[in-house]
């Protein structure tokens, strides 16, 4: 996809997802304890809507923002549980209200026949092409899709991570003892190939309490990244990206504190039952 592919992420995403990021951290360190799931979420969510569609007003894109958020996998839990119910209508409800939004801005770009150099133009251009896939409700579909599943899986990934390192204060010391430009020059496939290394470390000496660091291949049966038996997730780049680019940020500028641990079940997905709580501070 043009959007979260590897080309676009390089052409039109990156340098948004830094300067992001950069930013978020700044801010929360300031704020004090705080929720990693939640503050990755709306991070992804506030410079992602606009990469879909850019011409919404402010008002506009903020609610847009708020139904992504609402939005999101918490609902699929046990039927038996009270609160599932109370969030399967929350979801529905910001379901049908983003929709809602996405099909009125679509209307409009349609009949101004304006360009704005988002995500919207290019599925309009795909949709009038004549052997086309989209129509306007798979496009209105497709929008809400990426403004959903990209802020919350990621969200929960990115706090899984930081609650392993946090675990393992050695891994942490070596992360943060590795050499990494301050002005951000690293290659990120090579940074994202350091902290996968790590990572395996982490995850064979949970499995196998030996820590020998074994590395896990991608088509092992034992741990499948971003896998769907034998597909990956459209979105593992855009994944691996955020990921990685929050980790060089928190790595290299803060020291965390872990205040609460979050603690997580598979329903089959992996759903919080209780939020990863962390107190950030620069590092001096």
């Amino acid at each position: 996809m043009q959007l979260i592919g590897s080309e676009g992420l390089k052409r039109k995403m990156i340098q948004s997802m830094n300067q992001a990021t950069r930013e978020q951290l700044k801010w929360k360190a300031s704020e004090g304890t705080f929720d990693l799931r939640d503050a990755v979420s709306s991070l992804i969510a506030s410079y992602l809507t606009p990469k879909l569609i850019s011409n919404l007003k402010p008002e506009t894109q903020a609610e847009l923002i708020d139904h992504f958020k609402a939005f999101n996998i918490d609902w699929f839990r046990s039927p038996f549980a009270p609160f599932t119910w109370k969030i399967i209508y929350k979801v529905l409800k910001a379901r049908r209200e983003a929709m809602q939004l996405i099909k009125e801005a679509l209307k409009k770009r349609k009949e101004s026949r304006e360009k704005h150099g988002d995500f919207l133009d290019t599925l309009l251009e795909d949709m009038e092409k004549e052997d086309s896939i989209y129509d306007e409700a798979s496009v209105i579909n497709l929008l809400l899709i990426i403004g959903v599943v990209s802020k919350d899986t990621t969200s929960v990934a990115t706090a899984l991570m930081v609650n392993l390192l946090s675990k393992n204060p050695k891994v942490l010391a070596e992360l943060k003892d590795i050499q990494f430009p301050r002005d951000g020059s690293w290659p990120l496939h090579h940074l994202w190939f350091t902290i996968t290394l790590k990572y395996m470390r982490i995850r064979w000496s949970s499995i196998h309490g030996d820590g020998r660091g074994k590395i896990l291949r991608s088509v092992t049966k034992t741990l499948m990244v971003f896998g769907g038996g034998t597909r990956q997730c459209v979105g593992a780049d855009f994944a691996r990206l955020q990921m990685t680019v929050f980790l060089y940020h928190l790595v290299t500028t803060y020291d965390f504190v872990v205040v609460q641990e979050c603690e997580m079940t598979r329903t089959p997905l992996p759903c919080f039952t209780k939020d990863l709580l962390i107190n950030i501070s620069p590092t001096l």
